[in-house]
């Protein structure tokens, strides 16, 4: 039974990426060789960063006979990535499952249902530990020597790490839980702490090498106090490090006893979490005039409301704006370093760094808002509703606008922001404007209705969870990646064929026109053909 439940959870967790809902079967092979190597890149990539990060920390510790701290930073850094990674996941599968009642009304012990859910999340975790844990030991024996013990202690460490993890997510998970029961608008306050952890993410990530620089000049006072105050890192360095059995010994302590504590606790008290009905907010009902609107506005509002709702589509969805408000406000603390730049420019190009100044900023505005994909999964996002939808007295291509809509409704407002944060940084140039102005809303239609149309050939109505559907399915994936070679191949052409031969400014312009007639041509085939192709679904 356990068995039957552990296979049905990955089945869910994966489902989405390799089985074409429409067609009710698996992806080709080709599909699935496309779907590999992007997440080979992405692993890949990952690996790099962290390889680089060891590298910089590896012989300078070894010279300071600080080889211990070494794999603790890098068991530090595991437990981070895998605790963000799956903290809100673990609320959602383990507190608020939608289906706790379906399962617990079948003949199967709840201590099954929540142990393979565990199992689940501890696979989740293990990803996200070996694109740390893998470099981590590569660099290691690259440059200094290991012995047989040292390399059991790995294996054991890599093994037992995220049952740490696990523990503090289910503890996290369940406050997280706790709270926002008792609260009205609980998805805002998951978006909040969710954004609040990426934007310390990407602060971490811009300033990383010199905080390993950091690290490798206080590499005695920081080994100091890890040794004082995180006891299973120091502990798990040891073990790897030095070949202690004691200290190993003592990290499978610190990994397995709690773990098993919160898996005892939860499972006696399963069934009273997962049927509680949790207190909310009574909202006294006032009589007051009902709003009108048109279909293409209400359908409009409807997708707006969804994405607000749901805290992983917000992440996953408007990555692109995300970056460009914290590219913002990194550009107003440091308004100084701006000036400087501005002024190093007119040194050495005089006043045509003005116009060259706010065509960069249109660039970056402009591949800030390709990384947006909130139109992608919009069509499979209707799932068992679709019906619903179609029945409506409103035309197929007035629906799918809605959804272009949506897009730009929520995505635009970082870019005008940004603009509107340029008068005041930059010299004023009047066609440098117009132009940051111009080309981020033309790449965010683009990108709007590139997503629904990438949605209209690769549609999954079949997930388990919305997250799933925005994460992991084909449209999404196919709309971020091709969205960023659209803009890479204006830039890889400026900077190795065109560069010097004609102004950044026109370039900048003629590319602003080849987004206006793209946007027109998908607008047509959304009217048409692609009204026809969403009747068919």
């Amino acid at each position: 039974m356990l068995k039957s439940l552990i296979k049905i959870r990955f089945m869910a967790m994966f489902s989405s990426m390799f089985r074409n809902s429409k067609k009710g079967k698996s992806y080709g092979i080709g599909m699935k060789i496309f779907m590999g190597i992007v997440f080979a890149y992405i692993l890949g990539v990952m690996g790099m960063l962290f390889g680089s990060i060891f590298y910089m920390m590896c012989e300078p510790f070894d010279a300071l006979g600080l080889n211990w701290l070494y794999f603790a930073l890098a068991g530090m850094f595991s437990f981070a990535i895998c605790f963000v990674g799956s903290i809100f996941m673990t609320q959602s599968q383990l507190y608020e499952a939608k289906d706790n009642e379906l399962l617990l009304a079948m003949p199967v012990p709840p201590s099954y249902i929540l142990l393979s859910r565990m199992i689940a999340l501890l696979l989740m975790n293990y990803l996200y530990e070996l694109v740390v844990m893998i470099p981590a030991g590569i660099v290691y024996v690259m440059f200094l020597p290991v012995t047989a013990m040292g390399v059991i202690a790995f294996l054991v460490s890599v093994v037992l790490l995220p049952f740490l993890v696990m523990t503090f997510s289910c503890i996290f998970g369940w406050l997280v839980a706790l709270i926002s029961s008792r609260m009205r608008r609980k998805n805002l306050i998951v978006t909040i702490i969710s954004v609040v952890l990426f934007c310390g993410y990407m602060a971490v990530c811009t300033q990383l090498y010199s905080y390993m620089e950091a690290l490798v000049e206080n590499g005695v006072q920081i080994g100091e106090a890890v040794q004082k105050s995180i006891f299973p890192a120091y502990h798990l360095g040891k073990a790897i490090a030095d070949s202690s059995v004691g200290s190993l010994l003592l990290f499978v302590l610190c990994a397995v006893v709690p773990f098993v504590i919160v898996y005892v606790v939860l499972s006696k008290n399963f069934i009273h979490i997962a049927t509680a009905k949790r207190g909310t907010v009574r909202i006294e009902y006032k009589e007051k005039q009902l709003k009108v609107s048109s279909g293409v506005k209400a359908l409009t509002m409807k997708d707006l409301s969804r994405l607000g709702g749901n805290p992983m589509y917000i992440l996953n969805a408007c990555t692109g704006s995300i970056l460009l408000l914290l590219a913002i406000g990194a550009a107003i603390w440091k308004y100084d370093d701006v000036a400087s730049i501005i002024e190093m420019g007119k040194g050495y190009m005089g006043d045509e760094v003005n116009e060259v100044l706010w065509a960069l900023a249109a660039s970056l505005f402009g591949a800030c808002s390709i990384m947006n994909i909130v139109s992608a999964p919009s069509i499979s996002l209707e799932g068992k509703n679709l019906w619903i939808l179609k029945t409506l007295p409103i035309p197929s291509g007035k629906i799918l606008i809605s959804k272009v809509w949506a897009h730009v409704i929520a995505c635009v407002p970082a870019a005008l922001l940004g603009t509107i944060v340029c008068l005041f940084l930059l010299p004023f140039s009047l066609k440098g404007f117009l132009m940051t102005l111009i080309l981020p809303l033309l790449v965010n239609i683009w990108q709007a209705f590139f997503g629904v149309i990438v949605n209209l050939f690769f549609p999954r109505f079949d997930w388990v969870s919305e997250t799933a559907c925005v994460k992991q399915g084909i449209s999404v994936m196919i709309a971020m990646f091709g969205g960023m070679a659209i803009v890479a191949i204006p830039i890889l052409l400026y900077m190795f064929v065109i560069k010097g031969a004609l102004d950044l400014v026109i370039y900048v312009w003629i590319w602003a026109a080849v987004f206006a007639v793209l946007c027109i041509g998908m607008w047509r085939y959304l009217m048409t053909a692609g009204s026809r192709r969403f009747d068919r679904l």
